[in-house]
């Protein structure tokens, strides 16, 4: 069985490689990239403060009272890291070595994520789960080099070959690499229908949550010959292949044109094909996730025979069944790590920072598509206070003075300042985390170190009831927040903060994130969220807030001139002082418009036994996804 079923509902430091090289082909090539290392430093120990909060458990937002409770505790800080220049070789893939193991034992994990799953790729919002899952495999995966850099690691294909004026790149996919239940091997056919069935320059109706990434980079793709399948860019950059064609940040898994083409759309919509070292048993939403290992798998064979992803949104669920072994691996939170320390508990092999921050969506003030140059249709409400219409009274040119534009500056301005971070950090996070002040960047980031001075926020809320007052609000506002189905603890706090210092009530919008997407895939979304993404800043993550994923692709309720302008340039420069200008422009613009505040940044990974497991490798990863569980063939039962 192989079904997917609806619901009735509804680091401590990832060492980051900055790759400056373009790969042009596969084989002993030597390139030369910019990494950064992890560099081990014995691990100080620091005493704090862990605070008990009350939760706000209504939507509407009341008063909480804090009361303080001291706890001594150890806590290990992150390692440090510098900029290190290495030269590394690509090495052309070997023969695959005979795996005699036979996987055996079924490895159980816990997730608070809850996920809709479709097997039709255009069809599917969160089809990146199933790389990360080892069901799917994309182009590419990455793995650590020796110095702890990463590695561009080929998959579905063999080797590649980029055109010298970089307009196109050739593909050879990998032989003998089998689709699950039967249906044939792998080859450049899979490769070209997928992609042009995912990317909304080729197909306007996908809905795919990564196929929006491929907007201003990739226009089509075609067959060449059986193996060998063509890219034609719009744009081509050193990063384009680690950072959008492999399993990094999400993955682009490849799925069955074969299976498509005698089963028919309804039948892959509820069974999922992939080539990975596991196969979908069943999915069955808002409850569970099986799926079973591929004996003799081309790239590794599991080691257990079956693994149970258990979506459970509560984190004290989740914990007692770490505890008494009822799952072996899941998130919890940051707070609860120090006791399950203390408990034998472990971290698996990958961590990453991620990021709660402030998306200030319904600010659309791009006129024109970044590549058709079509006028755009965009509803800019400007009913709420936090956004500005840089067109008001009927303009075709950018207007920051318009009324809304200055009004709704000082409105995100007063709300950006009024977010205690450092109390939501002892609070929320037991003093583990640190404050955070603009979205895109962490904190360790030399780019934002140069500039933390000139971007930081002060917590400032009699500032913020001026700048209310002047922009028209002294009696406060309503305002609606998307939080989707996850814990939203530190939302809670911040909205107690607005609500007892400015008088602005927030309600939380909890729905699933699949019935919620559609409002920001159409531009239609006006109210604030979470948003995406982050990562090395020499990266076009601009993406995610201008028109090039546009239309069927996501995006963070905005579109910005000035995400354009710098997304076109890290699209497609080689040169590391033009890109560092780019992205140093675009942040300075999100500040200077009080844009995408950030709240805190915090250490994130999987938590597991290693009394019942031994994991010792996994692939690194940008973002969280299944509560920072992935790798799962490499997982050992004792």
């Amino acid at each position: 069985m192989n079904k997917i079923r609806r619901g009735s509902t509804g680091v401590f430091l990832l060492a980051i490689a900055t790759v400056m090289a373009l790969f042009i082909a596969c084989g002993e090539t030597v390139r030369e990239v910019e990494v950064v290392k992890v560099v081990e430093k014995e691990v100080p120990i620091e005493v704090v403060k862990e605070v008990a909060v009350e939760k706000i458990v209504k939507e509407v937002v009341t008063e909480t009272v804090i009361e303080e409770v001291e706890v001594i505790k150890e806590v290990p800080k992150p390692v440090e890291v510098k900029i290190d220049k290495l030269v590394i070789a690509t090495p052309t893939p070997g023969p695959k070595l005979e795996e005699t193991w036979v996987p055996t034992g079924t490895f159980v994990g816990v997730s608070n994520e809850t996920y809709t799953m479709s097997g039709y790729a255009p069809d599917c919002v969160y089809c990146a789960t199933m790389v990360h899952l080892g069901v799917q495999e994309s182009l590419f995966g990455t793995k650590r080099g020796d110095a702890g850099e990463l590695v561009l690691d080929p998959w579905a294909v063999s080797s590649w070959e980029t055109a010298s004026d970089l307009s196109y790149t050739d593909f050879k996919a990998r032989e003998n690499v089998p689709f699950h239940r039967g249906f044939g091997d792998m080859d450049a056919n899979d490769i070209v229908w997928y992609f042009n069935s995912i990317n909304p320059l080729t197909n306007p109706d996908s809905r795919n949550d990564t196929g929006g990434q491929m907007g201003g980079t990739l226009l089509e793709t075609s067959v060449v010959d059986d193996s060998t399948a063509r890219f034609h860019w719009d744009a081509f950059a050193g990063h384009t292949l680690f950072k959008t064609f492999t399993d990094l940040e999400e993955g682009m898994g490849i799925f069955s044109k074969k299976a498509y083409d005698e089963r028919g759309e309804e039948w892959v919509k509820d069974n999922m094909i992939g080539t990975g070292p596991f196969q979908l048993v069943e999915w069955v939403e808002s409850e569970r996730v099986e799926m079973d290992a591929v004996t003799n798998h081309w790239r590794k064979t599991p080691y257990v025979n079956r693994v149970e992803i258990l979506f459970v949104p509560e984190n004290a669920t989740r914990r007692a069944m770490l505890e008494t072994t009822q799952a072996y691996a899941g998130n919890l939170p940051i707070k609860d790590w120090q006791s399950m320390f203390d408990m034998g508990f472990g971290l698996a092999p990958e961590s990453i920072y991620t990021v709660t921050q402030i998306a200030m969506s319904g600010n659309y003030w791009e006129y024109s598509h970044i590549k058709t140059g079509e006028t755009l249709e965009r509803n800019r409400d400007i009913s709420k206070p936090h956004v500005g219409d840089p067109y008001e009274g009927g303009g075709t040119t950018f207007n920051g003075d318009t009324p809304s534009m200055q009004q709704s500056l000082k409105v995100r301005q007063a709300l950006s300042k009024t977010i205690d971070r450092d109390t939501i950090n002892e609070v929320i996070l037991g003093g583990l985390g640190e404050a955070h002040h603009l979205g895109y960047v962490w904190n360790n980031d030399p780019i934002w170190q140069e500039n933390a001075d000139t971007w930081s926020l002060p917590y400032d809320p009699d500032g913020a009831k001026a700048l209310l007052t002047e922009a028209g609000y002294p009696d406060g506002f309503d305002i609606e927040w998307y939080v989707g189905t996850g814990d939203y603890e530190t939302q809670q706090a911040v909205a107690a903060d607005w609500l007892s210092k400015l008088n602005v009530n927030v309600t939380f919008d909890r729905q699933d994130y699949s019935s919620w997407r559609p409002t920001i895939v159409a531009r239609t979304n006006s109210d604030i969220f979470g948003g995406c993404c982050w990562g090395p800043l020499l990266w076009p993550f601009e993406w995610t807030s201008n028109t090039s994923s546009f239309p069927g692709g996501y995006g963070i309720g905005m579109e910005l001139p000035q995400s354009k302008a710098s997304f076109n340039i890290k699209n497609s420069s080689q040169d590391p002082a033009e890109l560092k200008t780019a992205a140093v422009d675009m942040l300075q613009y999100l500040s200077d418009w009080a844009l995408f505040p950030g709240i805190v940044q915090q250490p994130n990974a999987a938590m597991y036994n290693p009394d019942v497991v031994s994991w010792q490798e996994m692939r690194p990863y940008l973002w969280m996804r299944l509560g920072g569980m992935r790798s799962f063939e490499y997982i050992q039962l004792k």
